[in-house]
């Protein structure tokens, strides 16, 4: 690969085409030895198994579904461990149970009255590994509710690690945590009564379903987020609760198709009625093959009507998939897995009007391309130290062309349109190339020329919602206070006089979004800058997180510029006026702050301070 990749965030994940029936592995301590008479469950598509580990501390699990799957292991005495998989042939897992710790939590309700009954339907632990305790609760997992003085203890979390949370009762709406520490500290939750929604299921001939999945939920440009959910009674009646607001009802049965039901709107205190008469179903099949006709195993396929999302299933192991559906109108999405496109359209319509039983053509997938070139300079010459990143790909590519100035990236996920956006910039002088590739015809090698370009050195206001740290321009930069230094020994801005500062304030937690972006980038970045001994990178981490925890996120991202924790009282994030992440400064040689909105042009902007004696 002719490119120094730096803190590459969109990695190579090419899915295998293959038929695979196991998912199999080892528990272990921390010592790693074989953890013995753990409980290991497998959670996939609502199905549940489990299996007991022997000696060698193995399990293993035949005849597993293609698609996302929750491993979780459990003994007692040790913290639970687990890993999020997606299942393509054969999987194995090592799951390693540590030290445990108990986090305790006190729910009380709007008057800070305590809420007995209340318990956890799930959590995710550490951004690593999820656990559908509603679910596992019927199969031996522990599930515990509040006591009479609303106290939930749940135990045998690892130690030093965080969680995000659902919590349940039936007066209440459900409740998110996004985010706690595993800490001794006891911590409060106040729940919302929510408003009542309530009614009846019936089949087409208006007799009862039981058993009948309701789902209230919100659709946005970002997804589908579901609210609450319920299964209807012998009777066909459901109950839940919820917030006021606006919402979509989703019901699924076996047998029936749901209707296109319209917009829910909860008010303030009345209950809501929302009676819902399932439809005859239609059925869509097909099947998803690769390169040379190989089932396409785990594929996703949604279905839409009007614009919304209607259900989605994933192929087979064999590549079929099947939806039940309504008669009419409506849109199949493909989603390619990562490396992978599909041959012709990802959106195939649908007309489903006579016939209740469609056999489509085969969907065939086919391997993105990998993108070669070469950068050179305005005269003709190769260039290397450029800084190549992708401009329309989620998550973005970093890195820097080599000594001949080569380029290649392998594209994982394809934009739409599928034509791929990029920005290459000389590290050390004002030139750039924004350039597009078609991924339909990028066979061959690119040739970019660089083109001289002015800065862009504006200070705009602060948007709405973000931080506003204008009273911190063009002062000396407040000194951080922290209490732990990661990467290096304890530093001082003062210390890096004569030097361009590049100081991000950041959460490891974030793992997804924008402090993602942003801590790659600077990596790239600190990579270009290294030889040159001008440019500091120092990164501030929240308080939030426990060290060990902090040093995995540096591990993770790649990190090798010094990072410092901020201290509990988050003194730092409070003098840089911090209250979103990321927050990048760039402070110049004199120990100013200059700019504080960088977004889309770090770079640049380095390059101008660098300029400045």
């Amino acid at each position: 690969m002719r490119i120094k990749a730096v803190c590459v965030a969109a990695l190579l994940m090419l899915a295998r085409f293959a038929w695979g029936d196991t998912v199999s592995g080892v528990v272990t301590d921390n010592n790693r030895m074989p953890v013995k008479d753990a409980t290991v469950w497998l959670w996939q598509e609502r199905g549940i198994r489990f299996a007991t580990t022997g000696d060698a501390g193995i399990f293993r699990f035949e005849n597993a579904v293609a698609g996302p799957s929750h491993v979780v292991a459990r003994r007692e005495g040790l913290a639970m461990g687990g890993a999020d998989v997606y299942v393509l042939g054969d999987t194995d897992v090592s799951l390693q149970l540590g030290d445990q710790a108990t986090l305790t939590l006190r729910v009380v309700d709007r008057e800070f009255n305590p809420v007995e009954g209340a318990y956890i339907k799930s959590v995710y632990v550490s951004d690593t590994f999820g656990v559908p305790i509603w679910e596992l609760a019927e199969h031996g997992f522990p599930s515990t509710r509040s006591d009479a003085d609303g106290v939930i203890a749940i135990s045998c979390l690892p130690l030093k690690g965080h969680v995000s949370l659902i919590i349940y009762h039936a007066e209440y709406a459900e409740t998110r945590l996004p985010y706690l520490p595993i800490t001794e500290k006891r911590q409060p939750v106040q729940l919302s009564p929510g408003v009542p929604v309530r009614g009846r299921v019936v089949s087409p001939d208006r007799k009862a379903v039981a058993n009948a999945r309701v789902v209230v939920y919100k659709q946005s440009g970002s997804g589908r987020r579901d609210f609450a959910e319920r299964f209807t009674d012998p009777e066909g009646f459901y109950n839940l609760r919820v917030e006021p607001g606006e919402y979509f009802v989703d019901v699924r049965h076996p047998k029936f198709a749901g209707p296109l039901l319209p917009v829910l709107t909860v008010p303030e205190s009345e209950p809501v009625t929302a009676d819902v008469q399932l439809v005859a179903p239609a059925r869509l099949r097909g099947k998803v093959v690769g390169p040379e006709g190989k089932p396409a195993a785990g594929v996703p396929l949604r279905y839409y009507i009007e614009d919304r999302f209607y259900d989605e299933r994933l192929s087979r192991n064999d590549g079929t998939f099947d939806l039940t559906i309504p008669a009419g109108d409506g849109l199949l999405r493909v989603v390619p897995p990562e490396g992978y496109v599909t041959a012709s359209a990802a959106d195939i319509p649908v007309h489903l009007e006579h016939a209740r039983d469609v056999q489509m053509t085969p969907i065939e997938l086919k391997a993105l391309p990998v993108i070669e070139g070469r950068v050179l300079g305005p005269d003709g010459t190769p260039q290397p130290g450029v800084l190549l990143s992708t401009r329309n790909i989620e998550p973005p590519f970093w890195g820097i062309t080599d000594a001949d100035g080569h380029f290649s990236v392998r594209i994982t996920k394809p934009p739409e349109g599928l034509k791929a956006a990029f920005r290459a910039e000389h590290g050390l002088r004002f030139l750039r190339k924004d350039f597009e590739v078609d991924l339909r015809d990028a066979a061959k090698p690119r040739e970019v020329v660089l083109e001289p370009f002015e800065p862009d050195l504006s200070r705009p206001e602060p948007a709405p919602g973000e931080n506003d740290l204008v009273g911190l321009l063009d002062v000396k930069a407040p000194e951080p206070i922290v209490d732990m230094w990661f990467n290096s020994e304890p530093l001082t801005v003062d210390s890096f006089k004569r030097k361009v500062v590049v100081l991000t304030l950041w959460a490891g937690f974030d793992t997804i979004g924008p402090t993602r972006d942003r801590m790659y980038e600077l990596c790239a970045l600190h990579t270009l800058f290294k030889e040159e001994g001008d440019v500091v990178f120092l990164g501030i981490h929240d308080n939030g997180s426990e060290g060990d925890e902090i040093k995995q996120f540096i591990e993770k991202y790649g990190i090798a510029f010094p990072v410092a924790r901020d201290v509990e009282q988050f003194t730092t994030f409070s003098r840089y006026n911090t209250a979103k992440i990321p927050q990048t400064v760039l402070i110049d040689r004199a120990g100013r702050i200059r700019f504080v909105e960088v977004n889309g042009r770090l770079l640049e902007l380095i390059k101008s301070l660098r300029r400045e004696k």
